[in-house]
């Protein structure tokens, strides 16, 4: 299933196309002639109980169960660890990776926030930072929000403080709305 899933995640266009197929259908249907359309769908169908409920069943199992499809790069043991290494006047995506003791001299440092990332002991000269679409949407929502709604920047003010500090809460503090 996770194939599958992962290859319309990449196709999209497959899921339109689908849904052409089947409008194309449906018209047809009813451009032949109502009358014909109707008399064609004059059948029976005999579905034993057990199947729908089996069914049924299934799909509020896939539902419940669902947390998403688990990326298996996300796990820090997965980075892909570079040591030492020296990094230029290049771009250099950040995400799934693990830097230690690098140095980045004039570089952009892309970060996608699609995977997680980890540095130590780098060097960092004349370096510019571009976010990608996931974490410039994280950024505008948590600038809109400190810019527009006063009550949320107490909040803010102390995630960046953790964050200067190094003691990032685990869990995201829960507000009551």
């Amino acid at each position: 299933m996770k194939p599958l899933i992962k290859f319309f995640q990449e196709n999209p266009y497959m899921i339109l196309l689908g849904m052409l197929f089947g409008l194309i259908g449906g018209v047809i249907g009813i451009v032949s002639g109502w009358s014909q359309f109707y008399d064609a769908m004059q059948f029976k169908l005999v579905v034993p109980a057990w199947v729908i409920a089996l069914v049924f069943i299934f799909f509020v199992v896939a539902l419940v169960t669902n947390k998403g499809i688990k990326n298996e790069s996300i796990d820090s043991k997965k980075l892909v660890k570079y040591e030492a290494k020296s990094f230029g006047n290049q771009t250099v995506l950040m995400d799934g990776k693990e830097f230690i003791k690098c140095d980045f001299i004039s570089s952009k440092l892309l970060f996608e926030s699609k995977h997680p990332t980890s540095m130590s002991g780098c060097n960092l000269e004349n370096i510019t930072i571009q976010f990608g679409e996931n974490a410039q949407l994280t950024l505008s929502i948590i600038s809109a929000l400190y810019r527009d709604l006063h009550s949320f920047r107490p909040h803010f003010d102390a995630m960046f403080e953790s964050i200067k500090a190094g003691t990032m809460p685990m869990a995201p503090p829960t507000f009551e709305l």
